[in-house]
């Protein structure tokens, strides 16, 4: 729901309105601990009668009837998306010295560990690189080192109006 229109409120944070309310007053000074106060919440609502549950239960329709009639009349507004489109021809950052000692090793973790999961391939690729000395790291870190400096060199070459035309030519084609 977009930020601008308030949500609706359950029956049971119709209930929790009042209830932090009055202990702000109570303790102006002091912070609310969440965890306590849902928990004397709880043991509130669940002590409470059904005809004072109906109460808070009523709030809560009316809340819901009146957020839907709010949401069939509403139009967003303009500027309201959701993320910025990226550029598809923006420079790519070169990969570190251990993606580039990834990618060459993940064919071999693959194969010898076919039934590891992305997250315990990704950690035996990374007790595998911490186990390299630095003279079996030394050429990743060097290809790293040489592509880092394409990448700087790139930059410094593509004109920034440039650059700036080509994101102007691509947002107009978006609208």
């Amino acid at each position: 729901m977009p930020a601008h229109l308030t949500r609706t409120l359950s029956h049971t944070e119709q209930l929790r309105g009042p209830q932090e309310e009055e202990h702000k007053r109570k303790h102006p000074d002091s912070s609310v601990n969440f965890a306590e106060f849902s928990k004397k919440y709880w043991e509130r609502w669940k002590t409470m009668s059904a005809k004072g549950k109906l109460e808070f239960e009523d709030m809560a329709k009316c809340d819901k009837t009146h957020d839907d009639r709010k949401m069939k009349n509403y139009v967003p507004r303009k500027g309201d998306k959701k993320g910025k489109k990226k550029d598809p021809n923006a420079l790519k950052r070169p990969p570190s010295a251990f993606f580039l000692f990834c990618s060459g090793h993940l064919l071999k973790i693959k194969s010898e560990h076919p039934g590891l999961s992305i997250g315990n391939t990704a950690k035996k690729m990374g007790e595998m690189w911490s186990e390299q000395s630095a003279k079996e790291k030394r050429p990743c870190e060097q290809k790293a080192a040489k592509l880092t400096e394409k990448y700087e060199i790139r930059l410094r070459t593509v004109p920034r109006a440039k650059v700036t035309q080509e994101r102007r030519a691509l947002a107009g084609q978006q609208t």
